[in-house]
């Protein structure tokens, strides 16, 4: 329904008609009544377009705080994923390097207590001195082994994490797609 711009209905304003409405408001005030009703009703219903721009502004913003905070969560968890990666091969180079140092040392003490051993038979403190120098290569690779067991455990523990950050992210995606699917469901 379209509104006039004077009391007759029509759109001529230009002020010539100025008498002929006053005394058709006088009249007929029916008209104008429902030329008010009618501005009052458009003007009405305007108000409630304009009421809702407001908090669609919000969710709007809501929405993107977010999808911002998820790309962050993302980055977290692609950076820890990274760094975990990282931890695992520095663990596999290391402990391929102690492997390898406590073999080079194991072969190198087995020759020397096979020297030793030979040198034994004229020398019985000299082969007492090798055994001590055995069993401490013994204690050291007994040592490197308990720090790779702990190593391993670390990157188990990291790998937990790691999956526990997936889940978070996982439950917060879920729920975010719950929160959008409610707000879409309530327009």
């Amino acid at each position: 329904m379209s509104i006039s711009t004077d009391i007759s209905g029509s759109s001529n304003v230009g002020g010539a008609n100025q008498l002929l409405d006053l005394l058709s408001l006088v009249s007929n005030p029916a008209v104008y009544k429902n030329k008010i009703d009618a501005l009052e009703a458009a003007t009405a219903e305007n108000k409630k377009f304009v009421a809702l721009v407001g908090p669609a502004d919000s969710i709007v913003k809501m929405r993107e705080s977010i999808a911002l905070e998820l790309a962050d969560v993302k980055s977290t968890a692609a950076e820890a994923k990274k760094k975990s990666a990282e931890t695992v091969v520095e663990a596999k180079v290391q402990a391929a390097d102690m492997l390898s140092d406590a073999q080079a040392k194991a072969n190198a003490l087995k020759a020397e207590a096979q020297a030793l051993v030979d040198e034994a038979k004229a020398d019985t403190a000299a082969t007492k001195a090798a055994l001590s120098a055995a069993k401490k290569a013994k204690a050291d690779a007994d040592a490197i082994s308990a720090d790779f067991a702990v190593r391993s455990q670390t990157l188990a523990s990291t790998q937990a994490e790691v999956e526990a950050i997936k889940a978070e992210i996982k439950a917060a995606k879920e729920e975010i797609l719950a929160k959008h699917q409610e707000f879409l469901a309530s327009l």
